[in-house]
C-alpha cells in the first residue's frame, strides 16, 4: 500500500538533500518539524509520509506547529 506524503522543503524552497537511503535520522527529524512522525531518505531526499502540502515549506510548517507566538 503506498503511504501518502510529500518531500519537505527547506528555508530555501529546496528538498532536503539525505546521503543514507532509507531509515535516516536526519529526515525524521525534518519531517518532525514539519509536523509529521515519520520520513525516511528517497531518491536522496527526505521524504515524509503524511505531509500534507500545506506544510511543505518549513515556514508554513513553523506558523503551524510552532509554539513560539512571535509572528503569530
Amino acid at each position: 500500500a503506498d503511504v501518502p506524503g510529500n518531500y519537505p522543503l527547506n528555508t530555501n524552497g529546496n528538498m532536503y538533500y539525505c546521503t543514507i537511503l532509507g531509515e535516516n535520522e536526519f529526515c525524521r527529524k525534518v519531517c518532525k518539524v514539519h509536523g509529521v512522525k515519520y520520513g525516511y531518505c528517497f531518491n536522496s531526499h527526505c521524504w515524509c509520509e503524511y505531509l500534507e502540502a500545506k506544510d511543505v515549506s518549513v515556514w508554513n510548517a513553523a506558523k503551524n506547529y510552532c509554539k513560539n507566538p512571535v509572528g503569530k
